[in-house]
């Protein structure tokens, strides 16, 4: 269980990023109060490898038998000294039925008194290394005021105390109310293919895993995907004399074809599909012509309800792509004859409890015992930062 060299290298390659992304002293600006506020003080600045206990194996089956019961494991602690407290951090992975799979900071063991007073926050990050890159979580902690709280958290008054935190994995089995993942699949097709259906896959992206933590994910569905079923393989129609679909498309004009419309002219995503369909279209890309996808935890698909008003449900299916992506779509495979598309829909179990490469690595080697690399810091930050942090959570 002795980390070997190499990883020891790509250890110290993890502090070292860390250290550039988040040096000491570092200002943002934030967006909303255009003000800057910063420097952000650090306070602790350490890496440690962490095992979890046995309890590890139990959370990973639980998540895999979709069982009822709560369960958690934790790692062994990380010590830490925080302006003159002695204290620990750990890790926690658990699962449960209606939260999920997760691993995350556990700041219960975490006690260190906010000596400036309520005007302080500390922003803990944590980046775990694993063998395909990296994950990130954070953590934003506060002065607790116990004054007529329960007994149990007396002992809390006046120190730093958990406001929001992200994680550093979560994977519902349910694919965050969703029901089901959607893909999206580009094929090129050679001579005979399209009798036969299939073609050369070029590009195929998921909508699982979606809660990533640097928002990478390039495609969401819809929620009204859930009741539908996969598109064949069918051509990819873009007109972009009305691209955000904001008049009605001539009878027919993508019979048959899945229409790439843009994200935006005050239409609602459900409005946007049910103006293709109307055209004849099979499925419907929207793109965000803007920005790439941002990470919801809380609304990870496409919704019915738009401007206050809950829209009727398209009866065909529907996917969210980022700008990039969008830009891909209209300029490498709009232009091939032979470019084929099929949004599909996938509702088995088996798929819906997959793990992303990186979180099956976590919990496997969690489950074993094995020894897992980790940096962290701690950062002590101005009271006009706590907004933007908030908007990162929400």
């Amino acid at each position: 269980h002795c980390l070997e060299p190499a990883e020891l290298l790509r250890g110290a390659e993890l502090l070292r990023a860390l250290h550039q992304e988040m040096p000491d002293g570092r200002r943002v600006q934030d967006p909303v109060l255009e003000e800057d506020c910063g420097p952000f003080d650090r306070m602790l600045f350490t890496h440690a490898d962490v095992r979890f206990d046995e309890a590890a194996g139990q959370v990973l089956a639980a998540f895999h038998a979709d069982a009822r019961q709560r369960v958690a494991a934790y790692s062994s602690e990380i010590a830490c000294e925080v302006g003159g407290f002695n204290t620990a951090l750990r890790l926690s992975m658990s699962y449960g039925e209606h939260e999920g799979l997760s691993a995350v900071i556990d700041w219960e063991g975490f006690m260190c008194l906010a000596a400036g007073g309520e005007n302080d926050k500390l922003n803990i990050t944590l980046k775990w290394l694993c063998e395909s890159g990296t994950a990130t979580c954070e953590a934003l902690m506060a002065r607790f005021d116990a004054t007529g709280f329960v007994p149990e958290l007396q002992p809390w008054h006046g120190m730093y105390r958990m406001e929001a935190a992200s994680h550093i994995y979560l994977v519902r089995s349910d694919a965050n109310d969703m029901n089901h993942i959607a893909t999206l699949e580009l094929h090129e097709l050679d001579e005979g293919d399209a009798a036969r259906g299939h073609g050369l896959l070029v590009w195929d992206e998921s909508s699982w895993y979606p809660e990533k933590n640097d928002g990478s994910a390039v495609l969401r569905t819809a929620i009204w995907n859930e009741r539908l079923f996969a598109t064949g393989l069918v051509p990819i129609v873009h007109l972009t004399d009305n691209e955000l679909a904001i008049e009605p498309f001539p009878a027919n004009a993508f019979a048959g074809s899945i229409a790439l419309l843009k994200r935006g002219g005050e239409l609602g995503f459900a409005q946007k599909t049910s103006v293709a369909e109307a055209a004849g279209a099979v499925g419907c890309i929207i793109y965000d012509g803007d920005d790439e996808l941002e990470d919801w935890h809380f609304f990870p698909g496409l919704g019915l309800e738009f401007d206050g008003q809950m829209l009727p449900a398209p009866g065909i299916p529907a996917v969210l792509v980022g700008k990039a992506a969008g830009m891909r779509l209209k300029t490498e495979f709009l232009d091939s004859a032979k470019c084929r598309a099929r949004i599909g829909i996938d509702r088995s179990r088996e798929s819906l409890r997959r793990l992303p490469p990186e979180m099956q690595e976590f919990c496997q080697r969690a489950a074993r015992g094995d020894p897992m690399h980790v940096a962290v810091l701690i950062e002590r930050i101005s009271r006009s930062h706590l907004r933007q942090l908030r908007g990162d959570f929400e």
